[in-house]
């Protein structure tokens, strides 16, 4: 669906992958709506979180599967440039 828009936890798939699949520990347990997270995603937001690529939305809220706004996307690719 290349016209759909993408999710918080589909761009954490996608530069987790693009970074070699790297493990990640268990960075989502501080969120309070982490178990809404696809089993696919949790290590790619696990490692997102931890590599500091990815933040949550405040109040303890990661929001995997919310839509990820530019503003969001452009952070997480200007934060994923930084790490390589």
């Amino acid at each position: 669906a290349p016209d759909d828009p993408i999710t918080r936890q589909e761009l954490a798939a996608i530069l987790h992958r693009y970074a070699g699949s790297p493990e990640a520990g268990s960075a989502l347990d501080r969120f309070a709506d982490s178990s809404a997270a696809s089993k696919y995603a949790k290590p790619a937001l696990s490692w997102a979180v931890e590599a500091g690529v990815l933040s949550g939305k405040g109040n303890g809220i990661l929001d995997p599967k919310g839509r990820s706004t530019r503003a969001e996307a452009a952070s997480m690719l200007m934060r994923y440039c930084g790490i390589k």
